[in-house]
């Protein structure tokens, strides 16, 4: 695992983003911190991590964060590609393209795409009202992308699932009783925005599946999230 390569990586990643139109102060907002990366990299560096699962990729920051780290692994990014202009518009700037768009130009630039496989879906379940009120004007086929659970036929195990998706309570805990499936025995769920301005609603959803699931347990490290099985 590299550290200060995923550091590095991130900031590269910005300027990049930056000079593509999207605003700083968007990226900052709901990308990975260094903070972040550092719990990640605190929980993991003793794991042998070769297979990774993003819920949740918006424009690709965190994938190729967590790929650096874990130079060995190869990870499936799960995200409905949805128009970033609803995000964009809330800093005062017009941009109409998809998060896949800028996605794929980070994974292009880092030469990474071998190492990723991309899947436009939603994970366990259509997202909370709110957040598709908040994103419907500007992707007016969204609840035509199909949810994954439904769709998926491969039965894949996973070293590590970082879940950044839909923020809302009864979404996170959907979410965690699917990846957690999908976990393999001394593998981790890591949870993004535990912190914050959705902290109280990702902390609330962890806990509802933790009190549904007793086999596993949840702690704060840092500034992330954890899920793992308790033996």
């Amino acid at each position: 695992m590299y550290l200060t390569k995923a550091l590095e990586i991130r900031e590269a990643s910005f300027k990049i983003l930056r000079q593509m139109g999207i605003p700083k102060e968007l990226l900052y907002s709901v990308c990975l911190i260094p903070d972040d990366i550092k719990s990640i990299y605190d929980i993991a560096k003793d794991k042998d991590i070769s297979s990774v699962l993003e819920i949740g990729s918006f424009v690709g920051v965190s994938a190729i964060v967590l790929l650096t780290l874990f130079k060995k692994s190869k990870i499936y990014c799960v995200d409905p590609c949805l128009s970033i202009k609803s995000d964009a518009k809330t800093y005062g700037v017009e941009l109409n393209e998809s998060t896949d768009y800028y996605f794929q130009a980070l994974s292009k630039n880092f030469s990474l795409c071998d190492r990723i496989t991309k899947i436009k879906a939603f994970f366990s379940k259509i997202p909370d009202d709110n957040t598709i009120a908040y994103h419907l004007p500007n992707n007016p086929d969204m609840l035509k992308i199909p949810v994954i659970s439904t769709v998926l036929e491969q039965k894949r195990k996973f070293d590590l699932i970082f879940i950044d998706a839909d923020h809302y309570a009864e979404s996170v805990e959907s979410n965690l009783k699917l990846t957690t499936e999908m976990l393999n025995s001394n593998g981790c769920v890591v949870l993004h925005d535990v912190c914050g301005k959705w902290g109280k609603e990702v902390q609330k959803g962890a806990q509802m599946f933790i009190e549904r699931n007793t086999r596993y347990k949840f702690y704060i490290h840092g500034t992330i999230g954890v899920v793992t099985r308790n033996d």
